[in-house]
This record gives C-alpha cells, sequence and structure tokens, in this order.
C-alpha cells in the first residue's frame, strides 16, 4: 500500500473506517452536539462560539486533520445561522503547545527544538497563547469577525 495509514496496516479496511469513525466522533460530534444542544442560548446579540481546531487541517494529518477540517465547514453553517441573531461563530487553529501532554508524555527537549525550528517567532506555543486568542474571539471586540479560523502557531503554518 502507498499511504501511511493504509488498509494494509491492522485490521484492513474496516479497521481502517473504525479508526476513522473513532476521530470522527472523539472530534466532531461532541463540539456539534454540544453547540447544538447550546444553540438557544447562543443564538442572541451577543453570543459566541469558539471552536478549537488544529493546523493539522492546513497541513493535513489523516484523520485527524480531516475531522478538525470537518469542524471548519460546520463553522461556516453555524456562523450563517447565528449572524441573523446577532452571534458569532469562529475557529482557533492551536499548533503545537507545549506542557499539554497532547502526544502523550511532556515533549522532551530534543523534540522542544524541532517544534520550536519551526516557528516563525522562535519558541513553541504555551497554553495560554491558545487562551488569549479564544478569548479575543470571545469579547466583544470581536462582534464583527465571523465565520473565520484564527491561526495560533507561532508562524508553523502561516496563513492563507
Amino acid at each position: 500500500m502507498c499511504c501511511e495509514h493504509g488498509p494494509a496496516q491492522g485490521g484492513g479496511l474496516i479497521g481502517l473506517a473504525e479508526q476513522w469513525r473513532r476521530v470522527f466522533d472523539n472530534n466532531v460530534l461532541p463540539a456539534v452536539l454540544l453547540t447544538e444542544a447550546l444553540l438557544p442560548r447562543l443564538a442572541r446579540p451577543g453570543g459566541r462560539v469558539v471552536t478549537i481546531g488544529s493546523v493539522a487541517t492546513l497541513r493535513g494529518n489523516g484523520a485527524y486533520g480531516a475531522a478538525k477540517a470537518a469542524l471548519m465547514a460546520w463553522n461556516h453553517t453555524l456562523a450563517r445561522q447565528l449572524g441573523p441573531h446577532g452571534a458569532t461563530a469562529n475557529v482557533v487553529l492551536p499548533g503545537f503547545v507545549s506542557g499539554t501532554e497532547f502526544f502523550g508524555a511532556p515533549a522532551d527537549e530534543e523534540e522542544l527544538a524541532r517544534r520550536r525550528a519551526q516557528t516563525l517567532v522562535g519558541r513553541v506555543g504555551q497554553p495560554q497563547d491558545i487562551a488569549v486568542a479564544v478569548a479575543f474571539l470571545a469579547s466583544p471586540e470581536a462582534d464583527y469577525i465571523t465565520g473565520e479560523f484564527l491561526n495560533s502557531n507561532g508562524g508553523a503554518m502561516p496563513g492563507r
């Protein structure tokens, strides 16, 4: 098989389908279902939805990147639904964030150096970098920004 995560790896096509479904179920459905449940409270002037995506949306990264890309597509629909009510919907796309244990154990110095070298600002992201992006999009100052995505990755993946 030509692809890194192709059907030749454990479980064949059924295993691949299960893997993709699991990634989608873990990364898309919770955001969609929670937001839909709260939609009556959000569809009002000043209502804000800020979804956490990933730079993997822009880079690829198989099932995970595809799932996060689904959130961006859904965000466009959500922005159209909320806009007439004076509410907004946006997505923050974090890059590598140190100290989150997203990849399991904390990154060692070699991995941190590799990630740091990928950025234009010469440092890895910190949780507060993502928090300020979310806080801005949730603020009254961002009331004219909707249906957008905001990269927060230190330039590791420049905007398009």
